[in-house]
């Protein structure tokens, strides 16, 4: 996997930590919701909610761009048109999910068919397109 795709994927893992707080502060929120028996007007449960929300956008955003960019460049199988279909049409996310674990994780790692292999040398024969003995 390049530089380019390394990158993006330790940004699943950057974006993840806003995303955490985020989650918390929603819990905070919906307990609060919760002990005012349903209210939301008390303005800092609002507030926690809104701020919970938006600290997790970003990996929700990233998490439903990747796999796109992955397909489209580095995708290796034999089913490109049933995934491409199953990550447009597909609403909740799940197949995003199970491609991020199916071909991105494993593509980042280098196993199974994103197995990276050594390059062979590049070796030329003597008088081959006028190049001489090496």
């Amino acid at each position: 996997m390049n530089e380019v795709w390394q990158k993006r994927v330790r940004w699943i893992g950057y974006l993840a930590i806003p995303a955490l707080a985020g989650i918390i502060l929603l819990i905070g929120a919906l307990i609060g919701i919760a002990k005012a028996g349903g209210s939301t007007t008390d303005g800092g449960v609002v507030t926690l909610f809104v701020v919970g929300v938006m600290l997790m956008l970003p990996e929700i955003a990233w998490l439903n761009l990747v796999p796109f960019m992955h397909w489209a460049k580095r995708y290796r199988g034999r089913h490109s048109t049933l995934w491409l279909c199953l990550l447009v049409f597909e609403t909740s996310g799940w197949f995003k999910l199970v491609y991020l674990f199916r071909h991105i994780l494993p593509d980042w790692r280098g196993r199974g068919r994103y197995k990276r292999t050594p390059a062979a040398p590049q070796t030329t024969i003597a008088g081959e397109a006028g190049v001489g003995s090496l």
